[in-house]
């Protein structure tokens, strides 16, 4: 995925015309219901005319629809003003490090940072990354201590050389007692290169790794940006 600089999408652009659309949809039906009352008024027998009760009924029902459109497009503006609100405050991230969920992270100028948490110390731990294709490159103990660790990775792989920059996802397994595996948590620090706008949902950029805004979980100073247990 293609991380932009800057925001794709116009604030106040509306992310959705549904309420428009049924306000349009209500409007022709009404005016089909007019005729329709309009004739039948015209052709109804002197002697047994029709009861307006029902009319009147149809009436109310098309307003009650009508209120219940209006909400809907009340809370689409409220919907899109939140967007806008998050898209500005995003725009705060671009250039700081930051701390998310995640197991994906770029290695850029060969050096990148994972971190995991264990819930419990473990009795034994490692940490595997793997390159874009899925392909194991690197491979070693990883610390076992109960809490988090960050873990800096220089791109050396376990054939000798160095792996070019670029993305590369790992993975921390660890056992606990009773040779049970332990629930570990996987993050990444980076810095934020980029923003992006999805389905309504803001995308931070770390390279071309995106990171849903809500998977943020901290901002860092650079100079605490990365500190290695291993």
């Amino acid at each position: 995925m293609e991380i932009t600089p800057t925001a794709t999408q116009t604030l106040g652009e509306s992310s959705s015309g549904k309420a428009a659309n049924s306000f349009t949809g209500l409007a022709d039906d009404f005016d089909d219901f007019l005729i329709l009352l309009t004739t039948q008024l015209q052709h109804q027998d002197p002697l047994a005319p029709t009861d307006t009760n029902e009319f009147t009924n149809q009436l109310v029902q098309f307003a009650s629809i009508e209120q219940q459109v209006q909400q809907n497009t009340n809370l689409e503006k409220l919907i899109d003003l939140q967007g806008q609100n998050q898209a500005i405050g995003a725009l705060s991230f671009m250039g700081r490090t930051i701390e998310a969920q995640g197991n994906t992270n770029m290695l850029i100028d060969g050096e990148t940072t994972f971190t995991y948490r264990l819930p419990e110390n473990a009795s034994g731990a490692s940490i595997s990354i793997f390159d874009s294709s899925g392909e194991l490159v690197f491979q070693e103990a990883a610390p076992t201590d109960a809490g988090l660790h960050d873990i800096v990775w220089d791109g050396s792989t376990n054939a000798g050389g160095l792996a070019p920059d670029g993305a590369y996802s790992f993975l921390v397994t660890a056992i606990g007692r009773n040779d049970a595996p332990l629930d570990v948590t996987h993050g990444v620090v980076g810095v934020v290169s980029g923003i992006s706008f999805e389905n309504g949902e803001t995308i931070l950029g770390i390279g071309n790794v995106a990171v849903p805004l809500d998977n943020v979980t901290g901002i860092l100073e650079p100079q605490n940006a990365a500190s290695s247990d291993s």
